[in-house]
């Protein structure tokens, strides 16, 4: 069984590798010119979610672990794979629930995300990717030059396979933030 994980982690390969292009953080372009937004940013009336849309999806799918893992020929745990298949699909994102990690380590993770974001636009650009690479912080996942840009930055990190992970891109602040890389 470990020597195909192994054997997984060593042929992963990400499919977005060399193609992502840096681009200035909303944080930043906030601090250059509060009242101008960028045309980058402003999508136009097609790609905008209407009012019916939006109210007509409120809730995004929730997805039990408990039910995914009891015994594959469970008829719930069948069900849930559904429904599980279905938000990837047409979410592309989900909630978990009872998965089994406690709230207060949650909300430790939380906290340290909320200090790091919190932290001075400078100190947040020593963790901004290189060229072509899909870990750091900043404006994610920019692969054309011409690209509607997202109002928001994140932080995206590799956990697994432990041959991604960068440690060079896990911030020193707050102090146990990199305790999660190991």
């Amino acid at each position: 069984m470990a020597s195909s994980a192994n054997h997984a982690a060593e042929s992963f390969s990400n499919p977005f590798q060399n193609t992502f292009i840096l681009a200035e953080s909303v944080q930043e372009l906030a601090l250059k010119k509060p009242n101008d937004i960028p045309q980058r940013y402003i999508k136009s009336e097609d790609e905008r979610p209407s009012s019916t849309l939006i109210s007509s999806v409120l809730t995004i799918p929730v997805i039990d672990m408990g039910k995914l893992l009891l015994p594959s020929n469970n008829h719930e745990r069948q069900k849930e794979m559904g429904i599980l298949f279905k938000a990837c699909i047409e979410w592309g994102f989900f909630q978990v629930v009872n998965h089994g990690i406690p709230h207060s380590l949650l909300d430790r993770m939380r906290g340290m995300v909320n200090e790091f974001f919190s932290r001075p636009l400078e100190e947040k650009k020593k963790y901004a990717p290189q060229a072509g690479d899909s870990q750091g912080y900043g404006n994610m996942f920019v692969i054309d030059e011409d690209q509607k840009l997202d109002c928001g930055d994140s932080m995206a990190l590799a956990l697994m396979p432990k041959k991604l992970v960068k440690l060079s891109m896990w911030p020193t602040t707050p102090s146990d933030y990199r305790y999660w890389a190991d």
